[in-house]
């Protein structure tokens, strides 16, 4: 099951905690929202990766 279209929080410790949330109820994907726009940006949010 996959869940995901929003963008990722900045309390990194509350993100984890609800992607457990997801986990525990049976999602094995997450995919994250990448607001278009700064290619900067962009790059920057893909560049740090899935919150492992």
């Amino acid at each position: 099951m996959a869940i995901g279209g929003r963008r990722r929080r900045p309390d990194e410790r509350a993100e984890r905690a609800y992607l457990a949330e997801l986990a525990a109820a049976g999602a094995t994907w997450w995919l994250e929202f990448v607001k278009a726009g700064d290619p900067v940006a962009m790059r920057a949010a893909v560049a740090r990766g899935p919150l492992r």
